[in-house]
């Protein structure tokens, strides 16, 4: 995981994505074929969803009224769906999405910034596109996908709750 690191200014200067240039393939690719690596992607994951859905639970808890199904969609190991049929027991797993990503605040003085950040650089050195956001971001992604209006709730965590309502 650390050999991306050393391609990290080649992407920059308009090179090759840090991860293929490292291991000649994208990380998915090379993670289908290297069990070890999709493993250590699942757990980290994983480990993200023990710290960041409890703060979605305490945080955002009316959220969850009147809903009666839910999808994890990208949960390998169903950590955070754990976590919210546990709090939310009358919760069934399928139908709803929930998107909890972070988003870069760049303005604010939050003591998750340069968390945030980091996991930008992260993101640059191990995909070939992947990158973190800021809430304009994420509203042309969302207006470019349909929806007419979202809200972004912060929790305590460096994730936020993105809620998107469709046109």
């Amino acid at each position: 995981m650390v050999a991306p690191w050393h391609y990290l200014s080649g992407r920059v200067r308009n090179g090759p994505p840090a991860f293929e240039a490292a291991h000649g393939e994208n990380v998915w690719k090379y993670a289908s074929k290297h069990p070890e690596l999709s493993e250590l992607i699942s757990g980290a994951m994983a480990c993200d969803a023990r710290v960041s859905v409890p703060a979605i639970v305490n945080g955002c808890a009316g959220f969850f009224d009147g809903i009666n199904i839910i999808v994890d969609v990208g949960g390998a190991k169903g950590t955070a769906l754990g976590v919210l049929v546990k709090a939310f027991p009358w919760i069934k797993d399928k139908g709803m999405v929930i998107i909890v990503e972070a988003v870069i605040r760049e303005d604010e003085d939050s003591k998750f910034k340069y968390v945030g950040l980091m996991l930008d650089m992260i993101m640059l050195a191990h995909t070939n596109n992947g990158k973190e956001r800021t809430e304009e971001e994420w509203g042309s992604i969302l207006t470019k996908a349909g929806f007419s209006r979202f809200t972004v709730k912060p929790i305590h965590a460096v994730q936020s709750v993105i809620i998107a309502y469709p046109c």
